[in-house]
């Protein structure tokens, strides 16, 4: 099982970049299949299904990852964003894995953030831009 948080400063900056005309049609993909997985999410209902499990073996004999979910991070009451939104979400992933005592990934297409949680303790996966 894998479980995905957003944290909703990610999804500002998509909201922002959607008037970006490089970055539009990205920002708007993106958006879109947010919402399509939080349609149902609540306070009571805090989590979005973004895959079934899946454990069938592929051809090349890897396992599938399981369930996905994912779950909207919001900012705590009273919370203050960081000047810079990179060292934000970093700021809040940190958070994240000391509150859940288990480690975080961050996952990213930006190698300044990768960088950043890597020297803030978190796993960090860069991904290169396809």
């Amino acid at each position: 099982m894998m479980h995905v948080l957003v944290p909703m400063l990610v999804v500002d900056e998509l909201d922002r970049l959607k008037r970006d005309n490089q970055a539009r049609s990205r920002a708007r993909t993106a958006l879109k299949m947010l919402d399509e997985v939080f349609k149902r999410v609540s306070k009571q209902n805090p989590m979005g299904l973004l895959r079934q499990e899946d454990n069938t073996t592929g051809p090349d004999g890897l396992v599938g990852l399981g369930r996905i979910t994912m779950e909207l991070l919001f900012d705590p009451p009273e919370h203050v964003r960081l000047p810079d939104n990179d060292g934000e979400i970093v700021d809040r992933a940190v958070a994240v894995q000391s509150l859940a005592g288990k480690p975080v990934t961050m996952v990213t297409y930006d190698k300044s953030m990768s960088l950043r949680a890597r020297y803030e303790g978190l796993q960090e996966v860069w991904l290169p831009h396809p």
